[in-house]
């Protein structure tokens, strides 16, 4: 989470928070917004296992803080892993095997070992997409710099639906120019692009705002496709069930910062810093709002 100063652009601090497999805080950390945020991971590893004396230790998280020597840290001793992978930075021949229609199956995550039977293997292509809710795996395990992991893929046919309504929703934007914003990661606007010259080559006296086609067909090959890596020798089922959770993390998060009102923090000192989000109260299941259905569950 990153809290920002009223006027000024920039984030000034950054928190890392460290939450048991119930949602509840275990540890935090504040820290400069310009340092990087990966190598904050393992000083609050330890101080967790320091002062819970825990006798195994899975960490899940997200893209940002899996690097090579954090997944590295947490494969020695009773420590595993298990971070999401982003299937366009895999190497050729992982992405390749990644995006192959064949060989997937439908996992259950309850089936035991003793019960383990070797399914019939699926072709995506022969899927329905429109009607299909099944969630389709496969896994494989491999090799970086003499870090083993499993690389498990999931396939959603559900999610590979999601795309066409963010397009939707540029194609919307595209005739009302004033509506677009500046373009995120995952915002239906990255798919606009702009030009400011006429199709004769002259310089236009106004922007026009198209949808970027390339770009389209290249996010295509990845709609409902999601990677997680891990160390962990259980079944895909589990694993993906367990990189699920960080939702719960996620919207704390979201609601922390819209509801809480803990912005702006006009502090300097570091250990004023920590003290203004130490005193934020501790909340279990409180309505937000009036909201039934909208819930914090823990606030630290």
């Amino acid at each position: 989470m990153k809290e920002y100063v009223k006027n000024r652009p920039n984030p000034i601090v950054q928190m890392g928070l460290f939450n048991d497999g119930s949602g509840l805080p275990l540890a935090f950390v504040i820290n400069p917004e310009s340092r990087n945020e990966q190598p904050t991971l393992k000083p609050l590893e330890k101080r967790i296992l320091k002062d819970f004396h825990l006798s195994k230790f899975v960490v899940c998280t997200d893209a940002g803080l899996s690097s090579y020597e954090n997944r590295l840290y947490n494969s020695m001793n009773e420590r595993a892993f298990v971070t999401t992978q982003s299937i366009k930075k895999l190497k050729r021949h992982l992405k390749d095997w990644a995006l192959d229609p064949s060989e997937w199956q439908m996992v259950d995550s309850t089936q035991t070992t003793a019960s383990k039977k070797r399914k019939q293997t699926i072709n995506l292509n022969d899927l329905d997409l429109e009607k299909d809710t099944q969630v389709y795996h496969k896994e494989r395990w491999i090799n970086e710099n003499g870090l083993e992991q499993k690389l498990v893929l999931s396939f959603s046919p559900k999610q590979a639906n999601i795309r066409e309504k963010q397009i939707e929703r540029a194609l919307k934007k595209v005739d009302n120019p004033s509506q677009v914003e500046k373009k995120r990661a995952n915002s239906p606007d990255r798919f606009i692009q702009s030009t400011h010259v006429t199709e004769d080559g002259r310089i236009a006296g106004q922007s026009k705002y198209t949808i970027n086609s390339a770009l389209v067909e290249e996010e295509a090959k990845y709609d409902g496709f999601y990677g997680v890596c891990t160390n962990l020798e259980s079944r895909p089922g589990e694993i993906v069930k367990i990189n699920q959770r960080r939702w719960e993390i996620e919207e704390t998060f979201r609601i922390l910062k819209s509801e809480m009102r803990i912005r702006p923090v006009f502090l300097q000192r570091d250990e004023r810093i920590k003290a203004h989000f130490v005193v934020i109260p501790f909340i279990i299941n409180l309505p937000v709002n009036g909201e039934k259905n909208r819930r914090i569950r823990y606030v630290l």
